[in-house]
């Protein structure tokens, strides 16, 4: 009887174990985000979604993703190029600028440097203190997983309250914010876009 309990102790222990090599795999390079104080939200919010029946079907590039499912990083670029006042274009419309001119690979990915040549901008792919980027009227995407523990995500932060930022979140229909907190509060990428010095014009 002493030796069944043991190998059962023995079981539960390892799977505990394992369950936190998991977790760590899954969180790494990640971190939890709260705002030091409350940011309020732009009134020029546009709340895009990639569920939209007028681009949900629009594939992604060449690629076989389409915009309903993939097309969560090119919708928060739409909204925030438009509501940095750089270039004003729905997501439909930046995709098909960015898949007329090679800006995705063969996967669907988003080429950074395309965007950047296209749209007038300098993309900074670096954690950095998000606060106050929204105090300079610079909304960054963050990537996120999906109940917390699932496929990667991106949401666009827009402001916070006092205890989460708050994004819009294309996966969402409605015209309102998300917290983050939906979220876990977890990021695990920055990418944020400011207007460049350089100057490009986009393609007729």
């Amino acid at each position: 009887m002493a030796s069944r309990k043991f190998k059962i102790f023995t079981g539960i222990l390892l799977a505990a174990i394992l369950m936190m090599i998991a977790l760590l795999y899954l969180f790494r390079n990640s971190k939890i985000i709260h705002p030091a104080e409350a940011v309020s939200l732009p009134d020029n919010a546009v709340y895009y979604s990639q569920k939209n029946p007028d681009w949900a079907e629009d594939s992604l590039g060449n690629s076989d993703y389409k915009m309903s499912d993939s097309g969560c990083l090119v919708t928060c670029m739409a909204c925030t190029l438009t509501m940095q006042e750089i270039y004003e274009m729905t997501p439909k419309e930046l995709n098909q600028l960015l898949s007329a001119n090679h800006g995705y690979d063969d996967d669907g990915n988003l080429q950074w440097s395309i965007l950047e040549n296209l749209t007038d901008t300098e993309i900074s792919l670096e954690f950095t203190d998000i606060s106050d980027l929204l105090k300079q009227h610079i909304y960054p995407a963050v990537r996120v997983r999906m109940h917390g523990l699932g496929s990667y995500h991106y949401v666009l932060i827009i402001g916070s309250d006092e205890k989460n930022y708050l994004c819009i979140d294309p996966l969402s229909q409605e015209n309102q914010p998300v917290s983050l907190s939906e979220y876990h509060n977890r990021i695990y990428a920055v990418r944020y876009l400011k207007k460049s010095v350089t100057k490009y014009r986009l393609p007729e």
